[in-house]
């Protein structure tokens, strides 16, 4: 099995993955409260989908990482990178 996959097929992935967590979350928190690639003012995106309720913020961010050939799994600078970038989105609410 060939995980390779070229950065055309990750970004299409990413992109499907996206709209996928899109449609579900329009079903499970209704439309009117979910956020597709919110903007910060200086253009940067925030998250993927952003939800918010009343005092309640769900943050999203979709990711299409690419597996380890020899181990199958994530790269470790990778996930903490991802991670941070959602801190970073996290933060943006609490200052």
């Amino acid at each position: 099995m060939n995980i390779q996959k070229t950065q055309k097929e990750r970004y299409k992935q990413g992109v499907d993955a996206e709209n996928y967590i899109e449609e579900l979350a329009n079903k499970a928190f209704f439309k009117d409260w979910c956020f597709k690639n919110p903007r910060l003012p200086n253009g940067k995106e925030l998250c993927d989908l952003l939800v918010v309720f009343d005092d309640v913020v769900i943050i999203f961010q979709v990711k299409s990482l690419k597996l380890h050939e020899d181990t199958g799994k994530y790269n470790k600078s990778d996930v903490e990178k991802n991670i941070k970038q959602l801190g970073g989105a996290k933060n943006k609410f609490l200052n």
